[in-house]
């Protein structure tokens, strides 16, 4: 999903549903007119105080409760409206548009499983728009996906043209499984000139695609030190019952005044879905003419969704290095907001002759518009960082800042830029880097 967009379209869906719903209905020119007519104009307060004056005068008129419900439910004052809506209602239990006035209220006052409850067991196709709408809605609201779509294809087979329900129906049948009918949603706005539902179809077509090749090269220039660079590919792809696979490479020849050397880390890995609020992923690796890179690593990583827009991880890493392995354990949280993401993750680095190392960052991204997105990134620690986690066993300090930049051509192609900047500390001594990479993605 793109993050936070189903509430920013559920609270516009309900601005513009109470805004229909709340007008006079048919019985406006029942037994209190003058309070009808103040609803109409625009006047909720003059509203309540003719329909109050009406029951002074007839206290069992039903015309008169009703309005009165209506203009309370305008100042948002909806427990007082709901228990005038009750009476009338109850006196008219078979009236379905009563029925459905009742949980309007139910909604708007954020009891949404009681407002299904009332309107539940209604005939699904109204001759009114505006209540078929607010079936509609009432199950996105809910986040009952597969309701939502069924009741939203009523909407659109009434009106084609209206956006919103196509839009929540695409909403809807991506989140019940069903990408296919999504892709079909999100198309034909994108085709209409929507962005936001070219990068909703993209990213349908991103999550249906069975195979993931990928490129970087990466280019240090290191301060006081000599320059380098590593080259990096791999493959991956999706395997049944929600499971993915894949395997990286990546070789590091470096230049050291006249001597070439380098080293080939190839790593394994594989992460599944054990619940819908839950993944786990796992990988190995091992290296060849190895200098930076572990002689072999293992990774265990769960992965936790206990919220819309939050995912939380603990990573637990044991890397085999000569002669100085670690186990490294790194707690992180991502948390999305719309078109904003921040990850945060802590290292804590365990050498296994005892030694201790800590390291964090944060990284803030940005969807600026379909198709380009900006991240920067911030990170400090000791020793062992999650950019060298080998790590200089001397090193007291280093910062690190970060920035990038990607490009989703269209679904199938992305590119990348990044840029990190990294300042290291080892007494009086100062080491710096300043590495730059760009990789490219291909989906199928």
């Amino acid at each position: 999903m793109v993050p936070g967009r189903t509430a920013a379209v559920a609270l516009v869906a309900g601005i513009l549903v109470a805004g229909i719903a709340l007008a006079p209905g048919p019985a406006a020119a029942g037994e209190c007119p003058d309070a009808w007519l103040h609803l109409r104009t625009g006047d909720p307060v003059g509203a309540e105080q003719k329909a109050r004056a009406c029951l002074d005068a007839d206290p069992l008129s039903t015309d008169a409760a009703l309005v009165l419900s209506r203009a309370l439910a305008r100042q948002n004052r909806y427990v007082e409206a709901l228990t005038w809506a009750d009476l009338v209602q109850r006196r008219h239990p078979e009236d379905p548009e009563l029925v459905i006035w009742v949980g309007r209220l139910l909604a708007w006052k954020g009891d949404l499983d009681a407002a299904w409850a009332k309107v539940k067991d209604l005939p699904p196709d109204r001759d009114d728009p505006d209540e078929l709408r607010f079936l509609a809605d009432l199950a996105f609201w809910r986040k009952d996906h597969a309701q939502a779509a069924a009741r939203y294809d009523r909407v659109v087979l009434r009106d084609g043209t209206d956006r919103r329900a196509r839009l929540n129906r695409g909403l809807s049948r991506r989140d019940a499984g069903d990408a296919a009918g999504a892709l079909k949603d999100f198309a034909l706005l994108c085709k209409g000139g929507d962005r936001e539902c070219c990068l909703l179809a993209d990213q349908v077509r991103v999550a249906r695609s069975r195979v993931r090749g990928w490129v970087r090269f990466d280019h240090w220039v290191l301060l006081d030190r000599p320059d380098a660079w590593s080259l990096g590919t791999g493959i991956d792809g999706r395997l049944p019952k929600s499971w993915k696979a894949g395997v990286s490479f990546e070789i590091r020849p470096r230049l050291y005044t006249e001597r070439t050397f380098g080293d080939l880390f190839t790593e394994f890995w594989a992460s599944g879905d054990p619940a819908r609020w839950a993944t786990v992923r796992v990988a190995g690796g091992f290296s060849v003419e190895r200098r930076y890179s572990p002689v072999w690593s293992l990774l265990v990583e769960p992965v936790f969704r206990p919220w819309q827009g939050v995912e939380l991880g603990l990573l637990a890493w044991r890397l085999q290095f000569d002669p100085l392995p670690a186990t490294v354990i790194g707690p992180s949280a991502l948390m999305e907001w719309g078109r904003w993401t921040l990850l945060l993750r802590y290292y804590l680095g365990v050498r296994d002759d005892g030694d201790v190392s800590h390291s964090g960052f944060a990284k803030v991204g940005l969807r600026i518009g379909w198709p380009w997105q900006v991240h920067l990134a911030v990170g400090a620690g000791n020793r062992a960082d999650y950019l060298e986690l080998r790590g200089n066993p001397t090193a007291q300090f280093h910062w690190t800042l970060g920035a990038g930049l990607a490009w989703q051509l269209d679904w199938r192609w992305r590119l990348v830029l990044d840029l990190m900047y990294r300042d290291e500390h080892e007494g009086a001594a100062r080491f710096r880097q300043l590495r730059s990479s760009l990789g490219a993605e291909v989906r199928f």
